[in-house]
C-alpha cells in the first residue's frame, strides 16, 4: 500500500452469512452507485465473479447494466473509487463496496470518514441499510489504518507487517467466519460494533446468556434493536479490552491455538511425527476431503510449500492413534 493510504484510518462495516435473493446483488449495486453519489466520488473500478481481475466501471457500465450479468450470472460484486495511486485500489480509496453469494457469503462497506466527512449516525444508518438487504447471521464495525487492510481483516486475512498478538487476533477472527462459529454463539472478538443475532446473543457466560450479561453493567457496551433479528452491542473503546478478557475467559470468544490445544490431554502419548499429528488434529476437526482443505509446510526457513493432494489425502486417511485392539 502506497504512503498515503497506509497512514489513513477507514471505517468498516462487514456482514456475513445470509440466503442470496434473485434481487439482492442488483440491490446491492444501486445502493452502492447512491452512495458514490452522495459522497461525490463516483466508482472507478468493479470486478465480479466473472471478470478476469479488476476493469473500469466506465467501460464496462453499460454491458454489465444491459446483458442483467447482475441478476443472473454473477456471485460478487466489488466497487472502488479512485485508487489513491491511481491503479491499485488495494492500496487505498474513499469508498469501497463488496458482497458474495457464493459458498460464503458476506458483504463489506469501507470508508475513509476523514475525507469524506461521514459522521456515527450517517455510518449506523448506511450499515443497518445493508443489514436490511442481506439479512445477515453476524456482523462486526471497526477502524483499521491502511497499512494492516481493512478488506482483508474483513475477509479474515493478514495484511502488512503486524506484532505477533495482532497475527492470532487475525487468525482468530478468521476461524471463526470461516467455519461460521458465530451460529453456534462464538465471537470473532470483540469491536466497537457487533451485530449480533440469536445465536451470539443467547451464548452461556457462566450462568448467564451473552445478552443479559451485558446488561449486567454498564461498561459492557449498550445494545440496541436495529431488526427483528438482529441487535447492535456497541462497546466504547476504552472498555473493550476488559469485555474481551472476560468473554475470552467465559469461551464465547474464539481462542483458535486455545481450540488446537484442546484436542491434547495432559498425559497424552509421546508426540508423533508432524505428518501424524497434523492428521490427527484435521481428522478431529472434521475433514474427510482435500477439497475441504489445503496444509502449508516449512521445508526449511523462509521456504513454505503447500503439500499436494496425495500427500494431504495420506494424512487425511491415517489410522487415529490409540490402543491396539486385543
Amino acid at each position: 500500500m502506497n504512503s498515503y493510504g497506509q497512514i489513513l484510518e477507514f471505517s468498516v462495516v462487514s456482514l456475513y452469512e445470509f440466503t442470496p435473493r434473485d434481487d439482492i446483488l442488483s440491490t446491492f449495486y444501486r445502493m452502492a452507485l447512491s452512495l458514490f453519489e452522495e459522497f461525490k466520488t463516483p466508482p472507478k473500478i468493479i470486478g465480479t465473479g466473472l471478470s478476469k481481475g479488476l476493469k473500469d466501471y466506465g467501460r464496462t457500465k453499460k454491458r454489465l447494466e444491459a446483458d442483467g450479468l447482475l441478476l443472473a450470472r454473477t456471485k460478487d460484486i466489488e466497487m472502488y473509487s479512485q485508487p489513491y495511486d491511481g491503479k491499485d485500489p488495494k492500496n487505498g480509496c474513499d469508498l469501497e463496496f463488496a458482497i458474495s453469494t457464493g459458498k460464503k457469503t458476506y458483504c463489506y462497506v469501507i470508508f475513509c470518514p476523514s475525507l469524506l466527512s461521514i459522521g456515527h449516525n450517517r455510518l449506523l444508518q448506511i450499515a443497518n441499510q445493508f443489514i436490511e438487504l442481506v439479512q445477515p447471521s453476524y456482523g462486526i464495525g471497526f477502524k483499521r489504518f491502511g497499512r494492516w487492510g481493512p478488506s482483508f481483516f474483513a475477509l479474515g486475512l493478514g495484511f502488512g507487517d503486524y506484532p505477533k498478538e495482532e497475527s492470532r487476533r487475525i487468525i482468530n477472527f478468521r476461524e471463526t467466519t470461516w467455519d461460521k462459529r458465530y451460529l453456534k454463539g462464538n465471537l470473532g472478538g470483540i469491536f466497537p460494533w457487533n451485530f449480533l443475532t440469536t445465536p451470539q446473543l443467547s451464548a452461556r457466560v457462566g450462568n448467564q446468556s451473552l445478552e443479559d450479561w451485558i446488561q449486567g453493567k454498564p461498561n459492557r457496551g449498550t445494545l440496541q434493536k436495529l431488526t427483528d433479528a438482529m441487535v447492535l452491542w456497541a462497546v466504547p473503546d476504552e472498555d473493550i479490552a476488559e469485555v474481551y478478557q472476560a468473554l475470552w475467559e467465559a469461551e464465547v470468544v474464539f481462542d483458535y491455538e486455545r481450540y488446537c490445544n484442546s484436542f491434547f490431554k495432559k498425559g497424552a502419548a509421546p508426540a508423533a511425527a508432524p505428518e501424524k499429528a497434523v492428521g490427527e488434529i484435521l481428522q478431529k476437526m472434521g475433514y474427510q476431503s482435500t477439497d475441504e482443505v489445503q496444509v502449508f509446510k516449512v521445508d526449511e526457513p523462509g521456504k513454505l510449500r503447500e503439500l499436494s493432494r496425495v500427500e494431504t489425502r495420506g494424512m487425511l486417511q491415517r489410522k487415529k492413534s490409540g490402543p491396539k485392539d486385543k
